[in-house]
């Protein structure tokens, strides 16, 4: 297999990341313990760390990290997040048409596509926005004029920079590399439970890996791994890998039909090491159709490998 069938299609984005010194690949802890945290200016409740590097525009503010209770500590940060305010003071024509943000969107997004190309159009009704997308990992501009968003905002009042920023936010997409004991459980992997097409993407839960290049595909489903040791979920090239210390139990969710239809989910409560049970992650499994016993031939077996227990919690659709 050539080199250029082997790099991963993220690298065209970790490389300029890399350019310009961001430490995107360091784990939470890591950061926060060497570099501390401070207050955000909108919101005194959230602590940010702000990341040093090169800016990767001129003018650009240094990326910052939310450090959230729920976010593993052992792993990178998922989300980043920059702003661009190099027009911020109005000018006599922005008296007539306020075009603050237009200008600062054009800017940033001039020297972004420079770096990395054209990207693609995220405009909605009431924003500006452009999206680089490279595997899992994406860069986002956005923009909010003023003359498209006349409601007042709270943030604005504490951030007056804010309402006429262009706002950049990153998701590098990086995992770390499989672990040799992370390796055998993935090559020992066998499903008890098929799956059908799972969407990566959970947001709380550990971002989804990729199988390695050099490793025969695996099996679509869920189950054991490492003789018990793990977890497995793949879906087709992607997978995630949960110790079996870290699990905490099983939920069939049922959601009764009211303004909705009614669903029913499977869902894995996990917490790494650092994570209080009550920020656990959940890890939906699958999903179907309201039913009282949805899911349940799937959670019983499951639940019977993994030894543990299974609720069952329900709500309305509402």
């Amino acid at each position: 297999m050539g080199l250029a069938a082997m790099m991963a299609p993220e690298t065209p984005l970790w490389d300029v990341l890399d350019q310009i010194g961001l430490p995107f690949r360091a784990a939470l802890a890591q950061l926060v313990a060497s570099l501390g945290t401070s207050s955000c200016v909108w919101m005194p409740s959230l602590a940010l760390c702000t990341l040093p590097s090169k800016p990767l525009a001129p003018g650009l503010s240094p990326f910052t990290v939310q450090v959230q209770p729920f976010a593993d500590p052992t792993l990178p940060a998922f989300y980043l997040s920059a702003h661009y305010r190099a027009h911020s003071v109005k000018t006599l024509a922005d008296r007539v048409v306020d075009r603050r943000t237009e200008r600062n969107f054009a800017e940033v997004t001039a020297v972004i596509t420079r770096l990395l190309g054209p990207g693609e159009d995220a405009a909605t009704s009431n924003t500006l926005g452009r999206s680089w997308q490279f595997g899992r990992a994406r860069l986002r501009v956005i923009g909010f004029p003023p003359r498209l968003n006349p409601l007042p905002n709270s943030r604005h009042q504490s951030d007056p920079g804010s309402k006429t920023e262009a706002f950049v936010s990153l998701e590098p997409g990086w995992m770390p590399p499989l672990t040799v004991i992370e390796r055998g459980w993935l090559q020992t992997f066998a499903p008890l439970v098929p799956s059908g097409p799972l969407e990566p993407g959970v947001r709380l839960a550990p971002p989804w890996r990729r199988v390695p290049a050099d490793m025969s595909p695996l099996s679509t489903g869920y189950g054991l791994a490492g003789d018990g040791a793990a977890f497995a979920i793949v879906t087709g090239p992607f997978f995630q890998l949960v110790p079996r210390g870290h699990i905490l139990g099983l939920s069939r969710d049922l959601a009764s039909p009211a303004r909705g239809a009614g669903y029913a989910t499977l869902v894995l409560h996990h917490a790494p090491p650092g994570l209080s049970e009550k920020h656990a992650h959940r890890l939906q499994l699958m999903s179907d159709r309201f039913a009282d016993h949805a899911l349940e031939i799937e959670a019983n077996r499951l639940a019977q490998a993994l030894g543990v227990a299974c609720t069952v919690q329900r709500y309305l659709d509402d």
